[in-house]
């Protein structure tokens, strides 16, 4: 088993901290998504990471990869058995990518001021939604997203919290610290073995951005 990833991939991230849950060996090969090898792009018409290679068959999509993972090797379950919970899993790993990831991507891109004001109003507008409904019922015996149990869905959404910095040095955000239940439950996320295993600092992702940043620039 290969996984095509990149370290500053928030859905490969997502990956990897299911392989670690799992307690899954595979090996890894980093990603240079600028400047993709000959035979990365034979496999990966998109150029895009995470990519889960298993002999001559290939899986693309963070989504699909981690729940292949979670039914190919069923313990410890990372999605909920029950139908009715296994399906509120799959809505809360859609609001991550198509609104807060999604939020992100244009506040790390747009160039233009009142988009990159817009884009941050709107992650605020989804943080609240996480703090005031998702984590309404969040206690310290029932810490995550769906209860006492971590899942796909805190997997998915922790990589943004941990690159947030990102956020905070580059595009003016801030979190805001009237949202307790978020902080609470990423400083609970964060302390899990696996998870940080696979955790980066502060200062990794500042200065990655930073120089990726510069490298885009025509100017530098």
């Amino acid at each position: 088993m290969q996984l095509y990833t990149n370290p500053l991939c928030p859905f490969a991230h997502r990956v990897r901290i299911t392989l670690a849950e799992k307690g899954i060996t595979a090996s890894r090969v980093d990603i240079d998504l600028r400047n993709p090898p000959a035979n990365f792009i034979a496999i990966a018409p998109r150029r895009s990471v995470p990519l889960l290679r298993l002999g001559d068959s290939v899986l693309p999509e963070s989504t699909v990869i981690a729940e292949y993972l979670n039914d190919a090797y069923p313990e410890p379950a990372l999605l909920p058995r029950d139908a009715w919970e296994r399906a509120r899993a799959r809505l809360w790993i859609r609001f991550a990518d198509e609104r807060l990831y999604a939020h992100t991507r244009t506040l790390l891109y747009a160039t233009d001021e009142e988009e990159r004001r817009q884009s941050r109003e709107r992650i605020y507008a989804d943080l609240r939604h996480l703090e005031t409904v998702a984590l309404a019922k969040a206690t310290p015996e029932r810490p995550y997203f769906l209860g006492a149990r971590f899942t796909l869905v805190d997997a998915t959404f922790y990589p943004w919290f941990e690159q947030r910095a990102v956020l905070e040095k580059f595009r003016e955000f801030v979190f805001p610290p009237e949202f307790e239940r978020l902080l609470r439950w990423e400083t609970w996320v964060a302390s899990r073995p696996a998870v940080h295993a696979e955790a980066r600092p502060r200062d990794f992702y500042l200065r990655e951005y930073a120089a990726l940043a510069a490298s885009a620039d025509p100017a530098q």
